[in-house]
């Protein structure tokens, strides 16, 4: 199974702006009794960082959750799993959407505009590449590609895709922490 996420999905933007009351006051609502700890996570001492870490939590955050459900896929299915985080926005898009829900699919397709630059074009190449070899052999990995690792029981990692191509951590510092933290949450609504 192919499985993947864009950096600006689920509540991160590169329009948002957030004030550090807000930040605050939105963590207690969101997270109740749990929200001295998601602060401590995501700490912010202004509007600056605030709006920061009000970008980085959400993408986290679903990153996580979708690594925990990428572990008990592993550990109850016999195909292999490839996860990705997607990074590039598409050209004009960058300080307005920036790489939102479905950004990687004309990538992936290769459908992007015949009017594409050749970095562009570079990227839709490399992308679809590995689609091609995804259907062919249910392993995106081939000839001139960074190598794409299959999910492993305990992996914190997924295939950057994009603007860089590599491993990429689930979350950017403390990740057993905020695992626990998401477990916790989770928990807490039922969900686990």
């Amino acid at each position: 199974m192919l499985l993947g996420f864009n950096s600006e999905e689920y509540g991160s933007s590169p329009t948002k702006k957030v004030s550090l009351l807000n930040f605050k006051q939105d963590a207690v609502s969101q997270y109740g009794s749990l929200a001295n700890d998601y602060l401590q996570l995501y700490p912010a001492y202004d509007d600056s960082s605030a709006t920061s870490q009000a970008n980085n939590a959400p993408r986290e955050y679903f990153m996580i959750s979708q690594n925990m459900w990428g572990q008990l896929w592993i550990k109850g299915c016999s195909k292999r799993l490839y996860q990705y985080l997607y990074d590039h926005a598409p050209p004009g898009t960058e300080k307005t959407t920036g790489c939102d829900h479905g950004s990687e699919l004309p990538y992936f397709l290769n459908t992007i505009s015949k009017n594409a630059s050749p970095s562009e074009r570079a990227l839709a190449d490399k992308m679809s590449n590995y689609i091609v070899n995804f259907i062919r052999k249910y392993d995106p990995n081939g000839d001139n590609l960074e190598k794409w690792s299959s999910q492993s029981v305990g992996s914190k990692t997924v295939m950057g895709l994009g603007n860089k191509f590599g491993d990429k951590s689930i979350a950017s510092g403390q990740t057993d922490k905020k695992i626990e933290f998401v477990k916790r949450f989770m928990s807490s609504r039922g969900v686990l």
